[in-house]
């Protein structure tokens, strides 16, 4: 898949009139948004100054081509929440309800606009909010779900946080739109704030104002985005806990591979010792074999045919005291 479109989640949305969502006739548009919140420190990253957080919410009209969702003059700022400290937890809501109340209307009833750049005499439009694109914090946050750090951590499944290393998913108990609905229902019209947050931390739940659209699933709908899920997380892990990369390291631009020992470079064992190089403590590097380290000082050029294992130890810390 290349795009949202070649899944069938906006294809199967169905519409206030029991139709396929998408479903044109000619004279209506339809129109697929997705949500987005986040915050930001409008002083950049000066360390100086009072440290202040502003949020901007957005939508973005999944209906135009990917290389143009994202450009500027295409992205609609929904609302910007000022500094110095973002809302919390529930008080979002009270920032999404004018929009759900468009939204709402707009899905029901539809707007007429009278004039467009391609319809002179009028275009009337529906328009629906489906996926809401965010990181972890600000995703659970709108959508009224716990933090994942919490006990019922998880959007999708009742899975409590001592079980987290149980990987076997079949004993996972997935989640439901309809349970998700009534424990937010519950956790509204409870009468105490005592009350709210025994309900909450029992099931984890509050109630978004995105659970007013009738069509909304706060399952299916809620994802994290890729620069964060991905750049800044997974793929960043990878690179530095699994390949070794540090850009405390001196060890060149990338540009040029290393001509030394190319077989015994890319095994395991010469993989692992080289990682344990550059980290912390240094002593584990004696639990790898004496070759190992011998293949690692050789790659540098420095020739210690014989020599035992302690000499090579310190001669690698001595490499690595260099940096």
């Amino acid at each position: 898949m290349r795009d949202i479109w070649d899944a069938l989640g906006l294809h199967d949305l169905v519409g206030a009139d029991g139709k396929p969502f998408m479903c044109q006739d000619g004279s209506k548009g339809r129109y697929i948004f997705s949500f987005c919140m986040d915050g930001f420190n409008p002083f950049q990253l000066k360390q100086a100054g009072k440290k202040a957080s502003v949020v901007g919410m957005y939508m973005i009209c999944l209906n135009l081509p990917p290389e143009e969702r994202y450009k500027l003059e295409n992205m609609f700022l929904v609302g910007i929440i000022p500094s110095p400290h973002e809302p919390k937890k529930e008080e979002i809501n009270h920032l999404l309800s004018p929009l759900v109340d468009d939204l709402i209307d707009s899905y029901c009833h539809g707007v007429w606009y009278s004039c467009t750049q391609t319809y002179k005499r009028g275009w009337y439009a529906r328009c629906v909010l489906v996926p809401v694109v965010c990181d972890t914090p600000a995703a659970r946050q709108v959508t009224g779900h716990t933090s994942a750090t919490s006990t019922n951590f998880c959007p999708y499944c009742i899975l409590p946080h001592n079980k987290i290393n149980n990987l076997d998913k079949d004993t996972w108990q997935l989640r439901t739109d309809v349970d998700h609905r009534s424990h937010a229902i519950e956790w509204l019209e409870a009468g105490t704030e005592t009350e709210c947050d025994t309900l909450f931390t029992h099931h984890g739940v509050w109630h978004s104002e995105l659970l007013r659209l009738p069509y909304w699933s706060p399952i299916k709908h809620t994802m994290v985005d890729s620069m964060h899920l991905f750049f800044l997380i997974l793929f960043k892990c990878h690179c530095t806990d699994i390949w070794g990369m540090d850009s405390e390291i001196d060890d060149g631009d990338g540009t040029t591979a290393d001509p030394v020992l190319p077989a015994l470079l890319s095994s395991v064992d010469v993989q692992r010792a080289f990682i344990a190089l550059h980290r912390k403590p240094f002593e584990t590097l004696g639990f790898f074999k004496a070759q190992t380290l011998k293949v690692l000082v050789t790659s540098w050029g420095i020739n210690m045919k014989g020599l035992k294992k302690l000499v090579l130890l310190a001669v690698l810390k001595e490499y690595v005291s260099d940096y």
